[in-house]
């Protein structure tokens, strides 16, 4: 989201990205390999792309696609599951959260939900009342604990209904 896009260079043992920001120095992209070991060494390489800022938007697919997907790779859980074990998306919450908040200035994340029962593919719902945002990844994770037992999963995937929520945001 921050880039115009990701490359991708194959070989035959590895498999790297290369997402492009512009350099501070020029208007053409700068190349970052996505072989890191640490959150930290993340952050410097973004740093170094010349990301300064970042406007968070989070946007959580709840559509039964979860189940299906979890069955498979969750121990035939729903990726949604709540329990001692964080789920894929309790994980993806955090890593992004500790990636990306040394770049939140006001440290208020707009949170959506997309494509539960009440939602379906034609809109989204915020995870507090009246669009209020989150403050800080700590606060979307509980809260993304707290919905997560109250929704039925339904639909298939469409993530336009978010899409749309940012554009609003935006304007």
């Amino acid at each position: 989201m921050w880039g115009g896009g990701t490359h991708h260079k194959h070989d035959h043992h590895k498999h790297e990205h290369h997402a492009h920001f512009p350099s501070a120095s020029s208007k053409e992209p700068k190349f970052i390999a996505d072989s890191y070991s640490s959150v930290d060494e993340v952050i410097a390489a973004l740093r170094e792309a010349g990301l300064e800022s970042s406007n968070l938007i989070l946007g959580v697919d709840f559509t039964k696609s979860n189940e299906w997907s979890g069955r498979h790779s969750f121990r035939r859980q729903s990726l949604h599951a709540i329990g001692g074990t964080p789920n894929p998306y309790e994980q993806a919450i955090s890593i992004i959260g500790r990636t990306l908040s040394p770049f939140d200035d006001d440290n208020l994340i707009p949170c959506f939900g997309f494509g539960d029962a009440s939602t379906h593919d034609h809109s989204v719902f915020s995870f507090y009342q009246e669009n209020r945002p989150c403050r800080g990844f700590e606060e979307v994770l509980e809260r993304y604990r707290q919905i997560v037992p109250h929704l039925n999963l339904s639909g298939n995937e469409g993530m336009s209904p978010i899409f749309l929520q940012y554009r609003t945001l935006r304007s």
